[in-house]
């Protein structure tokens, strides 16, 4: 579903990994955040207002199973996230 142009040769790494789709389940009170393993280094940022300025999450991720996870307490107001390359 996606063309991708390269100058140069790909490792297997950058050719194998697909867009980075962010997974959020809540729970407890937690919100965890989760993106592929293999989707590449990637800083998740944040904001309350899709207007306003985004800022970085300062929770590092932490690589449980096959996927990119931080854990963020869960806000009462709507909170948007961003995958950042």
């Amino acid at each position: 579903d996606a063309m991708r142009v390269s100058f140069g040769i790909l490792t297997p790494n950058q050719f194998l990994i697909g867009p980075a789709k962010l997974q959020i389940n809540v729970a407890s009170g937690y919100a965890v955040i989760s993106w592929p393993g293999n989707a590449g280094n990637f800083t998740l940022h944040q904001t309350d207002n899709l207007g306003g300025a985004w800022t970085a999450v300062t929770n590092s991720p932490v690589l449980s199973g096959l996927a990119w996870q931080v854990t963020v307490p869960a806000s009462a107001k709507a909170r948007f996230y961003r995958l950042i390359h």
